[in-house]
C-alpha cells in the first residue's frame, strides 16, 4: 500500500512538473491569450479570403471605427461619418459610414466632381438620397438615409 501511494504522489509531482515546465515554455514565448487571438484572426483572414475571393478585407466596427480600406481611390476625400463597416472584394472597396447627414454627403459629392468625378446620377427624398459619382472605368454610388450612408464601388 505504501508503494502505490508513493506512486501516486510521484505521478502527481511529474504531472505538475510538466504541467508547470509547458505553462513557462508558453508564457516565455509569448502570451497565451495574444497567441490564441493571433490564430484566430489568421483563421478569419483565411476565411475572408476563401469567401470573397483574394485582393479581399473586411473590418467590422468593435467600438472606435475601422480605418478607410486600402483601395480607396486616392483621389476621392475621406468619407463623411465614421466608417462602421469596411469590405472589399476583388479590389473594389465597399463601406458604411453613420452619423452623417445630407449636407455631408453632398459636400463630399462636391469635392468628388473638383477632383474629376462627374454625377451621373442625383435623387434626393426628404433625408433620403442616392448619387452616383463616376470618373473614367470607377463608379461609385452612395446611398443615404437614417443617419448612415453606404459607399458601393465598381470598376476599381
Amino acid at each position: 500500500m505504501a508503494s502505490t501511494v508513493l506512486a501516486r504522489t510521484s505521478l502527481k509531482i511529474a504531472t505538475a512538473t510538466t504541467a508547470g515546465v509547458l505553462l513557462w515554455g508558453l508564457t516565455a514565448c509569448t502570451n497565451p491569450v495574444d497567441f490564441i487571438a493571433d490564430q484566430v484572426s489568421q483563421k478569419a483572414d483565411e476565411a475572408v479570403t476563401g469567401i470573397l475571393g483574394e485582393n479581399s478585407e473586411l473590418q467590422v466596427d468593435t467600438g472606435n471605427g475601422v480605418d478607410l480600406p486600402a483601395a480607396w481611390p486616392s483621389d476621392l476625400p475621406t468619407p463623411p461619418g465614421k466608417i462602421t463597416l469596411s469590405v472589399t472584394t476583388k479590389g473594389s472597396p465597399n463601406i458604411t459610414t453613420t452619423n452623417v447627414t445630407l449636407d455631408q454627403i453632398n459636400a463630399f459629392a462636391d469635392a468628388a466632381v473638383v477632383a474629376g468625378y462627374s454625377k451621373s446620377m442625383n435623387v434626393a427624398a426628404g433625408d433620403k438620397s442616392v448619387i452616383t459619382l463616376t470618373k473614367e472605368t470607377v463608379s461609385v454610388t452612395i446611398a443615404t438615409g437614417f443617419s448612415s450612408a453606404v459607399f458601393t464601388f465598381s470598376g476599381v
